[in-house]
């Protein structure tokens, strides 16, 4: 009985009689490997399932079965997804937003941690004020370029009845707009942020990321500041997660969710299509690694 196998990550089935040959060329997306001798597939759960249905009883290989069970994990994860246009938004100004817009604020509160990779001017601030409104949340913080915090303001202002504290000044003002926030929205820059370590440390409701990709250097001071929020809700906002090198977008996906991204490397291994990566004096081979450094 042939046996299903990852090999150099796709799907392979070798040691085929000429009916096996015939069986596993008419399955879509065959293709004949000369140097592994065998038929391989893009690894797909359509194509997983034809296979099994082709081929009556095949052995299905530890590592195919592994890749099986997390995919079947992912779809489960956003099932819920399906119902996200049942979610009630701000009467007034769920009104005001385009439809896009409304499915994407509806995203936003529902899957609680989420980039929103919107492109430029399709209203990304406006999705993130509307969910921060649905989650009833008095306690919101903003990350933003200091030369957007006043914008963030205005319009916050313009879309709710929210108080908004805007962290400013020298370093004493700043320190006592900080002292005197009682709720409501605290919007601050990402050089000032990393300088207060009570914000950082403060459990908020919301955490805003705009210009999310500014948190792409995993070793940046007010990228590992901003890591270490702690909030229910947490969105990224930015158009270009990922502008020159995969290791921008695990930044931020690290930062979402830090204990199912931890190793660069898991996410290179897994992701990126590449035969080595080197960093520094650390060179491994890609994918199918044995170890990763750590």
């Amino acid at each position: 009985m042939p046996s299903l196998v990852f090999m150099d990550e796709k799907f392979c089935i070798g040691g085929l009689d000429q009916d096996g040959r015939d069986t596993a060329k008419g399955i879509p997306g065959a293709s004949w490997s000369k140097s592994l001798m065998a038929y391989t597939w893009k690894p797909e759960y359509k194509t997983y399932k034809t296979i099994k249905q082709q081929f009556l009883g095949i052995n299905i290989s530890e590592d195919v079965q592994t890749w099986v069970d997390k995919f079947l994990a992912a779809c489960k994860r956003f099932e819920h997804m399906k119902s996200v246009g049942d979610v009630e938004l701000p009467v007034e100004l769920g009104k005001k937003l385009f439809p896009y817009q409304r499915v994407g604020a509806r995203f936003m509160y529902k899957a609680k941690r989420v980039i929103n990779a919107d492109d430029m001017g399709l209203g990304k601030t406006l999705q993130a004020i509307c969910a921060s409104q649905m989650t009833g949340s008095d306690c919101i913080l903003v990350v933003t370029l200091n030369s957007l915090k006043f914008t963030w303001e205005a319009e916050i202002h313009k879309w709710t009845d929210s108080p908004v504290t805007v962290i400013d000044g020298d370093k004493k003002h700043k320190q006592k707009a900080i002292d005197s926030f009682q709720g409501g929205f605290l919007i601050v820059n990402y050089e000032s942020f990393k300088l207060f370590p009570e914000l950082w440390e403060c459990e908020w409701d919301v955490s805003i990321f705009d210009e999310a990709h500014r948190l792409k250097n995993p070793k940046a001071q007010h990228t590992v500041a901003c890591k270490r929020v702690k909030s229910k809700w947490m969105w990224l906002l930015t158009g270009t997660p990922m502008e020159n090198a995969p290791g921008e977008l695990w930044s931020l996906l690290n930062a979402l969710f830090p204990n199912t991204f931890s190793s660069y490397w898991r996410f290179v291994d897994q992701y990126c299509v590449v035969n080595e990566f080197t960093d520094g004096d650390k060179t491994i081979r890609v994918p199918g690694c044995a170890s990763y450094p750590k």
